[in-house]
């Protein structure tokens, strides 16, 4: 009895992940952005270690796109490193974002 119990506790889970899954949740709102860079912010992982030149995923990412993205990742960097980058990265005025790479 017990077994029939926790088969149907897991296919109700189960049931419920493929919901989610099939769209059943709201489409994120579309950010209306003028900008066509894109910024990876990260750790190594982001800043390529290991990978060989021109093989890091910001690099994958940006020929697959045919975008500009601009590789910010920090070997060592945590998720709050991240998020102080961030935000100096969008309190900078327009004309410096034009030197750095990113849409004015």
């Amino acid at each position: 009895m017990v077994a029939i119990h926790r088969r149907l506790l897991f296919l109700a889970a189960l049931a419920a992940v493929a919901a989610g899954a099939a769209g059943c949740r709201r489409a994120p709102p579309n950010l209306d952005s003028p900008g066509t860079a894109i910024v990876c912010l990260g750790d190594s992982i982001t800043a390529g270690v290991g990978a060989t030149d021109g093989h890091g995923y910001p690099e994958v990412l940006a020929a697959r796109l045919g975008v500009a993205v601009i590789d910010d990742g920090v070997p060592g960097d945590t998720a709050a490193g991240g998020l102080a980058r961030l935000r100096i990265l969008a309190m900078r005025s327009d004309s410096s974002r034009g030197s750095n790479g990113l849409p004015t």
